[in-house]
């Protein structure tokens, strides 16, 4: 997920969700920065900018990278779990469970352009972008129906329901059209056709299955399996490549852009593992500060941003995943994001 925020541990003290019946139009930023900062920087490869769902306060928050200066502060929801970014930076999404909507973002502006009923999900939970940022897709953290949205047009263009038990977390393969979807029920990853919701197939993987991340290309998928303390490698056909027993209980995983690493948030104790996927060997823990269970990378590989409720940011250094820095934020985040900065729109002069 170009947001990936569904890889946050489920929280479950709110209330069930409920339908929202109305279409909202809102729109409250605090801005604290300037977008131009972001276009100096155009040839920094660790340019960008992050956004932090706070699920506590139903907030998204927007920093300026590297500087890390807050750019916006919006109110989404009651508890947003999941953000994604449109390829361009100019839109986000944040799902919010309790008050089962998505909340479309229009990240030049820093304004809630609308917020979306999500009628027929139950409690959404996941969002994913695939085939190049055309599709949105959103699912619940119970039951089986997932919505397609079309990005340019903010529309569900289809619905389906998988037979699978369970399923939880999607992730999607940034170039390509496919994503997968990690079934708690059922012991399963699925592969689906991002632009037709076709289910592929179904991969039997032996245990719980929790975060899930794919590369770039779909070729590989690392799979947390938290009751085993152990996270498992496929290749694109869902053959099992490699699995990794961990120091601790995996709560998030993420995969370099470029596809060479992989990066495991382990919850106790506190910290990160880099696995080469080259090599399917498994580094050291890299020991962090708090609860570290989000983790999102910039779009060359250069920088991680790991997170969780109860901690600040920490901002690793790639592949090495050495800390170089903190984004100091209170408690509650809830989804993490990275979103490019959104290029200059070019007026037509007047003659």
């Amino acid at each position: 997920m170009n947001g990936v925020g569904a890889n946050a541990p489920a929280r479950g003290r709110r209330p069930l969700g409920r339908l929202c019946a109305t279409l909202l139009v809102l729109g409250t930023a605090a801005v604290g920065g300037a977008p131009a900062a972001a276009r100096e920087r155009a040839g920094d490869p660790t340019a960008g900018r992050l956004l932090v769902a706070d699920g506590d306060h139903g907030l998204l928050r927007i920093f300026e990278l590297p500087s890390r200066s807050p750019l916006a502060t919006l109110k989404v929801g009651s508890s947003p779990v999941a953000v994604a970014v449109a390829t361009d930076g100019r839109t986000a999404w944040v799902a919010d469970r309790d008050d089962a909507t998505l909340a479309v973002v229009d990240l030049e502006s820093f304004r809630l352009a609308r917020t979306m009923p999500m009628e027929g999900i139950d409690r959404p939970f996941s969002l994913a972008t695939g085939d190049g940022g055309r599709w949105l897709l959103v699912g619940g953290e119970t039951g089986r129906r997932f919505v397609q949205l079309a990005t340019d047009r903010g529309v569900v263009t289809r619905a389906m329901t998988t037979t699978e038990e369970g399923p939880h977390r999607v992730a999607a393969a940034r170039r390509g059209s496919r994503l997968f979807v990690a079934n708690q029920g059922a012991g399963s990853v699925t592969e689906m056709a991002v632009d037709s919701l076709r289910i592929a197939g179904h991969w039997p993987i032996g245990a719980q299955p929790g975060a899930l991340a794919a590369g770039a290309d779909g070729n590989r998928l690392i799979v947390a399996l938290p009751e085993r303390r152990e996270v498992i490698v496929l290749n694109g056909s869902g053959r099992e490549l490699a699995r990794r027993a961990l120091p601790g209980e995996p709560v998030g995983v993420a995969i370099l852009p470029q596809g060479t690493h992989a990066l495991v948030a382990i919850g106790a104790p506190a910290g990160i593992v880099v696995i080469d996927l080259r090599s399917l060997q498994a580094g050291a823990l890299r020991p962090l500060e708090g609860t570290p269970g989000l983790i999102v990378t910039d779009e060359t590989g250069a920088r991680a941003y790991v997170g969780g409720r109860e901690s600040a940011i920490a901002i690793l250094e790639l592949p090495e995943g050495d800390l170089v820095g903190r984004i100091e934020i209170g408690p509650g985040t809830s989804a993490l994001a990275w979103a490019p900065a959104p290029p200059p729109r070019h007026s037509k002069r007047k003659r």
